[in-house]
């Protein structure tokens, strides 16, 4: 079920801005426009890449 669809709009790793976050490690999540992230809630996380067909 979607609750919420947006963008990150930042992402910390301890106290460093950071592009990307390896898998199972802690970091600080900010969402465009949301500000009701719970503890334990699951974010999921996708990139859409668009691709030009011939």
């Amino acid at each position: 079920m979607i609750i919420y669809k947006s963008k990150i709009a930042s992402l910390k790793s301890k106290t460093t801005f950071v592009d990307k976050v390896e898998h199972n490690k802690e970091c600080g999540i900010v969402v465009e426009n949301y500000n009701d992230i719970k503890e334990d809630d699951i974010i999921e996380v996708y990139e859409i890449v668009k691709k030009r067909v011939y």
